[in-house]
């Protein structure tokens, strides 16, 4: 691994002070823009200027890391970046000269969440573009099971942190128990019991896992509600849901 010097240290903390001055007293500022990237995947940030890149722009996070930096006499690779972005990071430098600063982030991490700006020089002074990056990993497989006199209901691997819903066919009241775990990657497991009713017998359990972009459902039905015809109506899931909303809409 390449040392880094105190002068270069000391160049990397003079440009980054220089950039935020300029960008303070810069263009005209657009609007912002939100972005929602899929965690572990690739991600396009936006940025243009209609009058082509004939000279410098830079890609900074909120906290004055340098994600990329792109000099007209240099290609971005020459250039210093945060430890977080190395080898992550890249523009498409032959559509640059026609505007098109946007950058390509890749395995998308959520500790990549946050506020981004493209900073683009246009004589004196910098336009530049605000992104709000949002990370999400979905609701993925939901497994729903009866373990003694429990019915457990829970799914892995989410982002932002879920919550669990639970109802019942025909309605009743239900009294469950939830815990949220997590993960190094900062990813949410969670999981949710209840308990089967004795009073009660031929409930379906709905359980429904939910972020605020998306959600997915699975039902259980105990016995002795347990037959053929049962099992078609209570393996019903949240993506198939989904599907039947569609084709109505379509049909419509």
């Amino acid at each position: 691994m390449r040392m880094i010097g105190v002068k270069g240290i000391l160049v990397l903390v003079v440009t980054t002070f220089l950039w935020t001055i300029t960008l303070a007293g810069g263009g005209q500022p657009k609007p912002d823009v939100d972005v929602t990237c899929v965690f572990m995947e690739s991600c396009i940030l936006p940025c243009s200027h209609e009058g082509g890149i004939k000279e410098d722009m830079l890609w900074m996070k909120a906290n004055m890391l340098i994600v990329i930096e792109y000099n007209y006499t240099r290609t971005s690779k020459d250039l210093p970046v945060s430890q977080q972005y190395i080898n992550r990071t890249s523009l498409f430098e032959d559509q640059i000269s026609k505007g098109n600063a946007s950058l390509l982030l890749t395995g998308v991490d959520v500790q990549d969440e946050g506020k981004y700006t493209c900073a683009i020089r246009i004589g004196y002074g910098y336009l530049h573009q605000k992104i709000n990056l949002k990370v999400e990993a979905p609701v993925g497989e939901v497994d729903i099971e009866q373990v003694g006199n429990r019915i457990i209901c829970s799914s892995e691997r989410i982002y932002p942190e879920p919550e669990i819903t639970w109802s019942t066919s025909p309605s009743s009241n239900v009294t469950f128990n939830t815990t949220v775990q997590k993960t190094d990657q900062q990813l949410y497991n969670i999981s949710s019991s209840l308990v089967l009713s004795d009073s009660v017998s031929g409930l379906v359990y709905s359980c429904n896992v939910s972020t605020r972009t998306n959600w997915r459902n699975a039902t259980f039905c105990p016995p002795p509600c347990r037959n053929k015809a049962a099992d078609v109506s209570c393996s019903v899931v949240g993506v198939l849901l989904i599907v039947a909303a569609a084709a109505a809409a379509a049909a419509a």
